[in-house]
């Protein structure tokens, strides 16, 4: 969407957590090269004991703005850097965009045209391809409708039907800031979908279904790493379920629209692949606090057969 066809030409900000450097390169790249130019690129060095200051360098385009936190502040949980990229940003419309994955260019474009099209509506939405480190795809999301309220994308959401990363979204700055910005959870484990639930509760989600975002899988994705952090991704959707079932409560038109399960269905949804891939020490662990992580009896005893069986395969 070039400036002779808007009436407009809002500053978009795009925030770029930056922590690995293998991708860093081509994400940036995807950015400068979007067919909409009125942009500034965020990036929000957390730290890294990479060469991400290097990289950086290589560049000479004033719309780039890098800064560099004092100390590393999303080990723990990385939406503290995204909450930082926010913070920096000063355009009207704000993306992120993941420090390995890529935009396709004219996803800005695409965007603002259904900013424009659906001026009561703060959240835009594309769709993703996934792909390994091979840039081989490896799956594809499930398509979103044209327009969805926050209530049926979280219904839909505990359905199993609505699967998303944190890069693929474009909102209004000043709106979810004036939300809180990201919601900040244990490994940002849940953060993407409860930020979604909470910045789409006014005025809901406008997607697109063109794939204008490739995500990129791999192990060096800290959300996919498994190995000592089950018990730790538990807490967080203990926290995530809670912090949801209080947003439905304070919103009559979601309490009005959505079952009382439909949480309960969230957490056993996100709780049993943990369960299955927690190593036998982390198990025990979790299973003596479940009440503490609100773990129901059955999905305990659902948890332990499909373990048992899966020993028995072996």
């Amino acid at each position: 969407m070039n400036a002779k066809k808007m009436n407009r030409t809002p500053l978009v900000s795009v925030g770029i957590p930056a922590y690995k450097d293998k991708y860093l390169s081509r994400a940036i790249d995807s950015v400068l090269n979007q067919t909409y130019s009125n942009i500034e690129i965020v990036i929000v060095n957390d730290r890294s004991p990479m060469n991400i200051d290097d990289i950086i360098s290589q560049y000479n385009d004033n719309r780039i703005r890098y800064f560099v936190n004092e100390k590393n502040v999303g080990a723990k949980d990385p939406a503290y850097n995204w909450n930082k990229c926010l913070e920096y940003s000063t355009g009207d419309f704000f993306c992120l965009l993941c420090d390995d994955d890529i935009y396709e260019p004219t996803f800005v474009e695409e965007m603002l045209k259904l900013a424009d099209l659906h001026p009561d509506c703060n959240v835009f939405h594309s769709n993703v391809k996934v792909v390994n480190m091979h840039d081989e795809i490896i799956q594809k999301f499930p398509m979103f409708p044209e327009k969805e309220s926050c209530a049926e994308y979280i219904k839909n959401r505990s359905l199993g039907l609505r699967k998303q990363t944190i890069s693929e979204w474009m909102y209004k700055r000043k709106d979810i800031v004036d939300l809180g910005g990201y919601e900040n959870l244990p490994l940002a484990w849940g953060s993407d979908y409860l930020s979604i639930m909470k910045f789409s509760s006014v005025g809901g989600i406008v997607s697109s279904n063109k794939q204008l975002v490739t995500f990129r899988r791999s192990d060096e994705n800290i959300t996919m790493q498994l190995t000592g952090k089950c018990e730790t991704k538990v807490l967080a959707i203990s926290i995530y379920c809670k912090r949801l079932l209080e947003l439905i409560e304070s919103r009559k038109d979601l309490s009005d629209k959505l079952e009382s399960t439909c949480v309960e269905r969230i957490r056993t949804m996100e709780l049993q692949p943990l369960l299955n891939d927690a190593s036998w020490e982390e198990y025990r662990t979790i299973i003596r606090k479940r009440q503490e992580y609100s773990i129901s009896t059955l999905l305990v005893l659902w948890s332990f057969t499909k373990r048992i069986i899966n020993i028995i395969k072996k």
